[in-house]
């Protein structure tokens, strides 16, 4: 059985946080071009090493964000993924992702953890994402 949002929200449910890396590791494998991902958030208890595990040929690059940066850093070092950078916001994020970019890359928002370090709920980080890469395409369009 799974969990309602109200008795989840904030604690260490187990199948909430399987949800959370699971949807990640399903986003890695669905990947067939080089792609920048934005992992982290807020700590719910995760082990990251099974989703860091699963990064094929097209993960080039990880942008880490939130309380979750060092112990996903810590997975990256310890598979030996060294194209990493940690950003202060999703703003800074998502600039970080773009340098690391080439042209006809994906930035993958998939960031198996919860919101709450930053945001009020994921709709709210998913529309500030939103916002952030509709600028980037309006200044590129100037």
């Amino acid at each position: 059985t799974g969990c309602s949002k109200r008795s989840c929200r904030r604690n260490r449910c187990r199948t909430c946080i399987g949800l959370l890396t699971d949807s990640t590791i399903s986003a890695v494998r669905a990947m067939n071009k080089p792609t920048i991902i934005i992992l982290g958030g807020y700590d719910k208890g995760a082990d990251f090493d099974p989703l860091v595990k699963e990064f094929n040929e097209y993960i080039k690059g990880v942008v880490v964000i939130g309380q979750t940066a060092e112990k996903i850093i810590s997975n990256l070092k310890k598979r030996g993924f060294e194209n990493y950078k940690r950003a202060k916001t999703l703003e800074d994020a998502v600039d970080k992702a773009v340098q690391m970019s080439t042209e006809g890359d994906n930035v993958l928002l998939s960031p198996a953890c919860a919101s709450y370090d930053m945001f009020k709920d994921f709709e709210e980080r998913g529309k500030v994402f939103k916002d952030i890469v509709n600028t980037i395409k309006e200044r590129a369009n100037e």
